[in-house]
């Protein structure tokens, strides 16, 4: 509900043929994923949780992860050029190191980096921002403002504090900007990065 009703969201479109049918590849494994099953719907109004139960539930020991996936070889990406290094069209977890790609898109990087984020928490990204920063390339940085301004409690009963990525942009000068969302429960639910404005990375 908040995501149409109340937050900054973004969204793209492409007819590649080649990047779509990595994302039917993807998609079918999601489809005939052995956790799925098919909704129907309920004999009955259904009863939600309480806050307190979800709490408690939180604070259970998780349950062991299933076997990675086993897929075939997904189409091969078209390769995007920028300034001079080869960047995959698309790259999906588990199987492509999206975190890699990134710090490779910062290191190529000329002019200037702008991210908008819903929240901030890797080390890796926030070490090749900062070797940017000493190569004198503008960085501004837009971030949802409950992540930078935490308030409450989190799950375990305990303040909420801003991570240490964000802390370490504040302290170190980066130029960062803050947004709410739409009323009290909305997000600034972006995440995507232009760099040297002219690549741009979108996606979860």
């Amino acid at each position: 509900k908040n995501a149409v009703m109340f937050n900054f969201e973004n969204g793209s479109f492409t007819t590649d043929k080649t990047d779509v049918a990595a994302y039917k590849a993807f998609f079918d494994d999601l489809w005939k994923n052995r956790n799925g099953k098919a909704a129907e719907a309920p004999e009955s109004e259904p009863r939600l949780p309480s806050d307190e139960k979800l709490v408690s539930e939180l604070q259970l020991e998780p349950e062991p992860l299933p076997p990675a996936p086993t897929w075939p070889d997904l189409p091969a990406a078209e390769q995007l050029q920028f300034n001079g290094e080869a960047f995959p069209a698309y790259a999906v977890r588990p199987q492509h190191p999206i975190q890699a790609q990134l710090v490779h898109a910062i290191q190529a990087s000329k002019k200037s980096i702008r991210l908008s984020l819903y929240e901030f928490t890797l080390p890796e990204i926030l070490d090749a921002l900062r070797d940017a920063k000493k190569r004198d390339l503008k960085i501004e940085i837009v971030m949802d403002y409950a992540h930078v301004y935490p308030r409450g409690l989190d799950h375990s009963g305990k303040p909420r504090r801003r991570s240490p990525e964000i802390q370490a942009l504040m302290d170190e000068g980066f130029d960062i900007r803050v947004i709410r969302g739409l009323k009290s429960t909305g997000s600034m639910h972006n995440k995507f990065a232009l760099f040297d404005g002219t690549m741009l990375n979108a996606g979860s």
